[in-house]
This record gives structure tokens, C-alpha cells and sequence, in this order.
């Protein structure tokens, strides 16, 4: 069940018998004024995020709290909430407390650090993370190069993480309007020819020319099976 509630922090909302009243009414009666009247926006909205933190943002007036009371109600219900925290918050920003607290081996987070600096944050960087749209997708896709080519399931991967933070309503990058992202490969196809192999002189002097540290796997390489194998074929005697 989805609680949210509009409170008035300004009055009293089980006052003592006998206490003093201001000059503010409600249904033609005079309200106990609380600690804290006449301090701040008057108007609370309370409720409990999906994570069960406790939101209590206030407004001036009546109506606005009323009207942010009904949106709350409506995206907890439906399960389009987003976190306060997500109004400011830019791609970048999200990112590096992402990588901050992610889990994983050194070599993999410098990969993730490296792909979001040099193929996310220099065009979507600046972007608040909830105003993300396919749109934005398409046009940052169609930037990225063969040098990217773990870039889009980087950042497919940033975006999820704020989705399941509450930051985001979707992902974008899985929006079914959007192509699967993929990088143009700029690099053109080798042309396949003919196996040429070499002749056992041949391959003997290569294997040879090798640094020593090296001829085993050369062996391995030639004889087509066990370094023994190899080394009878081309070091026979």
C-alpha cells in the first residue's frame, strides 16, 4: 500500500485542551500553532521511497503540496520513481560514484574508467542522467568508432545501475526503437587467400631463428601436436 501524506508543520495536529491558538484556521476553528510555525515552507509532503527512506520535501502552499502528494503516489504505484537526488545529477557525476563503489578486479575498472572518459562522458558527460533518452543513444552511437568496441556494454551497464538506483525510469540503450548498438568497424576485411605452407627447410630455419625462450612453441606451432613431435620432423638426429 502507498502511503503519502501532506502535513502541516506549522500547527498542531493533536493539540492539549486549553492551548493557545493563532490566527490561522481550518474548518472554522482555530489551530495550535507547533515549534516550528512561521519557520520555513509550511507545507510537508511524508513518505517512504522503495528503498524505505524517509522523504519529506515541503512546499508554500497547499495545492502544491497536494499536486506533488498525487504525483508521488502515482509513479510509486506504477514504478516510474525516481530518487530527489536524480533532478541534478549528471552522466559523469553518476559515473565516478559508480566506479567508486563497483567491485571487480583493477584491470577491469581501468577498462570501464577508461571507455566512459574517452567515449561517453565527452558527449553525454554534461547530460542529467534522468533527462537520457534513445535519442540521445542514436546520436552518441553514431560517434563511436572500432576503437570503442566494448563501449556501448560499458555503458549500457552505467545506465541499468541507475535504473536500479532510481535514477533513471528505463534504460535507453534497451529501447526496443533502438538499434542494437555496435561500432562501425572502420577496418576493412583481409582478403583469404590460399594456405601456402611452408617447406620443412623453411619452417626448420624459422623455428630456429626464434629466441630460445620461444622454440617450444614454435615446435608446438609446426609439428601440428607435441613438441617431440615437432623436433623429430625438424631437428631430426
Amino acid at each position: 500500500m502507498v502511503a503519502v501524506s501532506v502535513f502541516d508543520r506549522w500547527h498542531k495536529a493533536r493539540p492539549a485542551p486549553g492551548e493557545t491558538t493563532c490566527t490561522h484556521q481550518e474548518k472554522g476553528r482555530r489551530l495550535v500553532p507547533s515549534a516550528d510555525h512561521g519557520k520555513g515552507r509550511r507545507w510537508q509532503v511524508r513518505y517512504r521511497d522503495p528503498d524505505g527512506e524517509q522523504r519529506r520535501p515541503a512546499f508554500e502552499t497547499k495545492g502544491e503540496a497536494d499536486e506533488h502528494r498525487d504525483a508521488v503516489a502515482h509513479r510509486l504505484r506504477s514504478g516510474t520513481y525516481l530518487r530527489p537526488e536524480s533532478k541534478g545529477l549528471t552522466l559523469e557525476e553518476y559515473g565516478t560514484q559508480w566506479l567508486t563503489g563497483r567491485k571487480g578486479d583493477i584491470g577491469t575498472l581501468d577498462v570501464y574508467r577508461r571507455h566512459l572518459r574517452l567515449h561517453a562522458y565527452p558527449i553525454l558527460g554534461d547530460h542529467v542522467v534522468s533527462s537520457l533518452t534513445p535519442r540521445h543513444i542514436r546520436e552518441w552511437a553514431k560517434c563511436l568508432d572500432a576503437s570503442s568496441s566494448h563501449g556501448e556494454s560499458i555503458f549500457s551497464t552505467l545506465l541499468t545501475a541507475a535504473v536500479d538506483d532510481k535514477l533513471l525510469a528505463a534504460n535507453p540503450c534497451k529501447a526496443e526503437s533502438l538499434a542494437p548498438l555496435r561500432p562501425r568497424n572502420r577496418q576493412r576485411k583481409a582478403k583469404v587467400g590460399p594456405v601456402k605452407v611452408w617447406a620443412d627447410p623453411v619452417t626448420s630455419a624459422v623455428v630456429r631463428a626464434l629466441p630460445e625462450r620461444y622454440r617450444a612453441k614454435g615446435l608446438l606451432g609446426a609439428g601440428g601436436g607435441t613438441a617431440a613431435d615437432g623436433a623429430d620432423r625438424f631437428f631430426p638426429g
